[in-house]
C-alpha cells in the first residue's frame, strides 16, 4: 500500500511523484540484481543458493573486518541456521573451492574459515556489477 502525503502538491500529483520515485528504485533494484547474475554465471557459481551466498557474504564480512571466524564460533550463531545445516552448508562451500580452514595464529585447535581466491573473485565481480548498476542510474 502506497500513501502519498504532501503540503504542497495534490494527493493525486504527490503519488505520482513517489511512484516514479520508487519505480526508479525498483528498476535499479533488478538491473542490479541482472547483472549480479551475470556476475555469479561468469564465475561459475551459479549452484550456490541464496543460503550459500549469505553464508559466504557472512564469512567474507567477518574476515574483510580483520576477525576471521573459527568453524566453532560460526557453528554457534543460531541465527544463521542449526549447527548441522551450517555444517552442511560451510563443507558445501570448501567443496566448491570458496573457503578453506586455516589453523589460528594463536590456538592450533582452531580452524579459521578464509574465503579464498574464488570467494575473492566471485566479491569482485559483485562489486563490479554494483559499480555498473550505480553508474547506470545516473
Amino acid at each position: 500500500m502506497l500513501i502519498c502525503l504532501s503540503l504542497t502538491l495534490p494527493k493525486e500529483e504527490a503519488c505520482a511523484v513517489a511512484t516514479k520515485s520508487n519505480q526508479n528504485q525498483v528498476d535499479l533494484f533488478f538491473h542490479y540484481q541482472s547483472l549480479l547474475h551475470k556476475a555469479t554465471t561468469s564465475q561459475g557459481l551459479e549452484e550456490l543458493s541464496p543460503d550459500h551466498v549469505a553464508l559466504l557474504l557472512l564469512i567474507g564480512s567477518h574476515w574483510h573486518d580483520g576477525e576471521a571466524l573459527s568453524v566453532r564460533q560460526l557453528m554457534q550463531m543460531r541465527e544463521v541456521a542449526s549447527p548441522a545445516t551450517i555444517h552442511k552448508r560451510l563443507h558445501q562451500l570448501k567443496d566448491a573451492e570458496l573457503v578453506s580452514f586455516e589453523e589460528s595464529a594463536t590456538d592450533t585447535r582452531k580452524r579459521m574459515i578464509t574465503p579464498t581466491k574464488r570467494a575473492l573473485g566471485y566479491f569482485s565481480a559483485a562489486s563490479k556489477a554494483m559499480t555498473q548498476a550505480v553508474k547506470a542510474a545516473s
